[in-house]
């Protein structure tokens, strides 16, 4: 499993957009040190791992406290299961294990507060502005439009009477333009932003 996450930290520093990667080996890394006999707070460093990639690639957008409840609860029971090797080892774990809890969830608190004084002093942020793009054509902007109205592919392609090979590989060339990887990218950097010309 080490191998394995090296790896992938290895492949991520060539290709960052693919964070959503980590979560894969993360969790399951987390979770056989979590039931390990180790004493060790490595299992919540990789779940809050895990879970900082899938939140960043936009996993708590539409449902947040349900998604965030079954996260906690997805941690807590491999962690009671933690009592079979015995109370001393369990007592002996749960006080590393709740500091790093609340070191990170501070992190988290910290990263997040920062990132909304940056939205309140530069108020321009929440505006995607089109004209900033001058390689994009008239039938990209309303493309862009429809795909952050999570309109599918299928139905673009109908209704602007092309093929849906054509609207995914123009998309592909829009997203390299906009400065983003895929749709759900997209989606998360300006799917609240105001769209202009």
């Amino acid at each position: 499993m080490n191998s394995l996450l090296l790896l992938l930290f290895i492949y991520l520093l060539f290709k960052p957009y693919k964070l959503e990667l980590v979560a894969l080996v993360a969790f399951p890394y987390a979770l056989i040190v979590l039931l390990d006999r180790r004493t060790t707070p490595l299992s919540v460093n990789l779940f809050a791992v895990g879970m900082i990639a899938l939140y960043s690639r936009g996993l708590l957008r539409s449902h947040p406290v349900r998604k965030a409840v079954i996260s906690v609860v997805g941690f807590l029971v491999p962690a009671i299961l933690r009592l079979r090797f015995g109370i001393d080892e369990f007592v002996l774990w749960l006080p590393d294990t709740v500091v790093h809890i609340f070191s990170l969830g501070v992190i988290f608190v910290l990263l997040q507060s920062g990132h909304q004084l940056r939205k309140k002093a530069h108020p321009d942020e929440e505006v995607l502005r089109l004209s900033d793009y001058p390689e994009l054509l008239e039938r990209d902007r309303e493309w862009i439009r429809l795909a952050l109205d999570n309109t599918k592919y299928d139905t673009i392609a109908y209704q602007y009477g092309v093929s849906s090979g054509t609207v995914k590989n123009r998309m592909r060339q829009i997203y390299k333009i906009l400065g983003v990887c895929d749709r759900l990218s997209m989606i998360v950097a300006f799917g609240k932003c105001k769209v202009i010309d």
